[in-house]
């Protein structure tokens, strides 16, 4: 799998900062070309294409989703 690499420390709160900081970059592969090349994922499509389809439609939605709520924590106002 793929995991968004970010750092946190609590300690720069106290500072105003905010303590979560992505340090990946937004992913740039289509999820399609990443997964299928692996054989589980490539024997799903071939053995039910449909259901590969709608399962890879549901999946990038939801990474979408999640990448957008961690730039959403990473850019929070902690000055206040």
């Amino acid at each position: 799998g793929h995991w968004i690499l970010m750092r946190y420390n609590p300690m720069l709160v106290a500072e105003g900062k905010n303590p979560l900081s992505i340090d990946s970059k937004a992913p740039t592969l289509p999820l399609a070309d990443y997964i299928y090349q692996e054989v589980r994922y490539k024997a799903l499509q071939k053995s039910s294409p449909e259901v590969a389809a709608m399962l890879l439609a549901e999946e990038e939605k939801e990474l979408k989703l999640k990448w957008r709520y961690y730039q959403h924590l990473a850019a929070m106002d902690y000055s206040a």
